[in-house]
This record gives structure tokens, C-alpha cells and sequence, in this order.
């Protein structure tokens, strides 16, 4: 079962709960290193930087504080690519990413996820334009030991965490701000349980 989503008829397949509600940009490490509290799981994500990045974190801030839930806006915005990621070594991606060029993604209406009990999740859609993310996302699959938290895997942006009482109407659900919006990512961030990053560029095979 599971809830149906408040979400555009076009997108009524669209299932699961966001896979990037783990991660932050929050206060640099070397300040408070006993705070941080350690992950269950790695994950790995496809960063959104420059303008776009500049239009989301805009977008969300017209948000009223007053609509959102203790996690906030989504200050780092984002592609998770997959969650779950039992290992803690970086290393293990290197031979996963050999001749994994950059992957074009194609940003679509925004919409929410509503299974968390505590919050609803809003979001913008993400297509790839190719097949290269849902194929990044197998690589890594293939090849490494994860635990699947969510049933499926729905490409997205998080804008932010809302109350559960906040009506998924428009302007915040199908928007189409970022309809139609493309980003080019050219390397693929890293995260492991401790909070530690390492960014892998993604280059093409040389031929």
C-alpha cells in the first residue's frame, strides 16, 4: 500500500520516498566533529551548481517558515544517484566509474513525496535526458553491497521538508518554474556514513 501522491496526473507513477532526506550541507566538520552524527549508510549524488542551483535555493526560500518542518529548505540541492551504500571507502567507486562520462538531466514540474509521517517532501522532478544516470545508478548497483530504503527509485531535486498540514496545492506543487531546465553534471560526490566527500569526475572512455 502506501499513500497516493498529490501530484500531477501525468506523474501519478510516480512512487516512493525521497532517498536524499539524509543529507545536508551543514556547519563545517573541524567545528563541531563530536556533533556529527554518523549515517547508517554512504550514499553517493549528482551536485547541482551555478545558476540553477542559485533559481532552486531562491525558489525555496520564498517558502514562509511557517510551512516547513524542522528539516528546513534543502540548502545543497542535489540528485541522489543511490543510497543505501554499505561501504565507507570512496575507493570502491573508482573502477565503477571508468568511462562514465557526464550525465544530462532535464528538470521537470515540481511535486511531493507524502509517506514520511512527519513531513512531506517537496520536489522537482528530474528526467534523464539520455540513460545515462539510471545507468550510473546499475554501475554502482552491480557492484557494491547496498540496502534499498525505498522501493523505487524516483530521480529528484528536494526544495524542502513541509508540515504535514500544509495543503500540496500550486504554487508549490506543479510548478513549472523549472520545467524543461537542463544541467549538465561532470562529476559524482561521494558521501560516507561519517560525513567525510570526495567528488569522482565524470569523464568519458578515451577512445
Amino acid at each position: 500500500g502506501g499513500e497516493t501522491l498529490e501530484i500531477p496526473s501525468n506523474m501519478g507513477r510516480v512512487l516512493g520516498a525521497t532517498e536524499a532526506a539524509t543529507e545536508s550541507a551543514g556547519a563545517e566538520p573541524r567545528e563541531t566533529p563530536a556533533e556529527e552524527p554518523r549515517r547508517e549508510f554512504s550514499s553517493t549524488q549528482l551536485d547541482i551548481t551555478g545558476p540553477l542551483a542559485a533559481d532552486i535555493r531562491s525558489f525555496a526560500a520564498k517558502i514562509p517558515d511557517a510551512k516547513l518542518a524542522p528539516d528546513g529548505r534543502e540548502e545543497r540541492p542535489h540528485v541522489t544517484v543511490k543510497f543505501g551504500l554499505h561501504t565507507e571507502s570512496a575507493e570502491d567507486l573508482v573502477p565503477l566509474l571508468e568511462g562514465i562520462g557526464p550525465i544530462e538531466l532535464r528538470l521537470g514540474r515540481t511535486f511531493s513525496f507524502t509517506e514520511d509521517p512527519d513531513h512531506n517532501v517537496l520536489a522537482i522532478a528530474v528526467a534523464p535526458r539520455v540513460a545515462g544516470l539510471r545507468a550510473l545508478r546499475e554501475k554502482i548497483e552491480s557492484g557494491l553491497e547496498a540496502t534499498d530504503t525505498h522501493p523505487k527509485y524516483v530521480p529528484h531535486i528536494t526544495l524542502a521538508y513541509l508540515k504535514k498540514d500544509v495543503p500540496l496545492r500550486p504554487p508549490l506543487v506543479n510548478s513549472g518554474t523549472f520545467e524543461g531546465r537542463a544541467f549538465r553534471a561532470d562529476s559524482l560526490t561521494f558521501s560516507s556514513k561519517d560525513g567525510t566527500e570526495r567528488a569522482f569526475p565524470l569523464e568519458p572512455a578515451e577512445k
